[in-house]
């Protein structure tokens, strides 16, 4: 199955990113990198969301700077998560703060998220979900087990990216999109956002359909205070922040696809990434 979903993402992702213009896909790190590190024996993979108060429509937020936005529907594409090796010094991390993820992440090799981060080959912990999620319905994705570790780990890498017709969870997203908007279309989008924005102090709601054709990939810190250094099985859980997604969006003046750039980076950054032994 992976072997399947790393064929179909190298292909949809060189498609999709040959036309970006962005000069990066990715923040550079603001984290202060923690050394200590973990050496898991597999990890298993949780992608799951900040919660927010649903309703049958959608859901409502503030953002900070005091607009009342309304989401209606929404997707995201999710590439795939890995754990990054630390760094072999202090020296090494210090540079390595300063570095940004390489702007070919994804290009050449779409399920090889931390390439640039660690030994420039697949690290055994990476899983490809290359999949749809709805952030109406916010489910939670867990994957199998992936054993054979062989490394210290300290950060983990999130990649958002373009959907595609072979994406997992396609073809339901697709028939929710086209019920709502059928001149509407999830191919290439890495996010899609279809809602409303009001003034802060309110006004009449103003609709908007927020999309990004562009990867995004960050770099977390890994949380793994309640796992020992060494040995054992990890869950990883990876969670997307809902409520803050909208930050630093001003609706009245942003254009919509600065607007939908900024969410989806929020989506990424503002992640956190969880160990717990299992």
């Amino acid at each position: 199955m992976i072997a399947t979903a790393r064929s179909i993402a190298l292909g949809l992702l060189l498609a999709s990113l040959s036309s970006c213009d962005s000069p990066s896909t990715s923040d550079p790190r603001e984290d202060e990198i923690v050394q200590s590190g973990i050496s898991p024996s597999a990890v298993r993979w949780v992608l799951d969301w900040g919660a927010v108060s649903n309703d049958e429509q959608g859901f409502t937020l503030i953002n900070d700077l005091g607009y009342r936005v309304r989401v209606e529907a929404g997707w995201i594409g999710s590439w795939g998560v890995t754990l990054v090796e630390c760094s072999e010094d202090e020296a090494d991390a210090d540079a390595d703060a300063e570095r940004r993820p390489t702007t070919e992440l994804g290009v050449a090799s779409p399920w090889l998220i931390a390439e640039g981060h660690a030994s420039g080959e697949d690290d055994p912990s990476a899983w490809v979900f290359a999949g749809v999620e709805s952030l109406i319905e916010q489910r939670t994705v867990e994957a199998d087990p992936i054993a054979s570790l062989d490394a210290r780990y300290c950060e983990v890498h999130y990649l958002l990216g373009p959907i595609g017709e072979t994406s997992e969870g396609f073809a339901a997203a697709a028939s929710a999109l086209a019920q709502i908007d059928p001149e509407a279309s999830l191919v290439g989008a890495s996010v899609l956002i279809l809602g409303s924005w009001e003034p802060p102090g309110g006004g009449e709601p103003t609709p908007f359909v927020l999309r990004s054709e562009q990867a995004y990939g960050k770099i977390l810190a890994l949380d793994s205070a309640a796992v020992e250094s060494a040995g054992g099985e990890i869950e990883v859980v990876l969670t997307r922040e809902l409520a803050s997604m909208f930050d630093q969006v001003d609706f009245a003046t942003a254009e919509l696809e600065d607007a939908a750039w900024t969410v989806l980076g929020n989506l990424a950054k503002l992640a956190s990434a969880d160990a717990q032994p299992v």
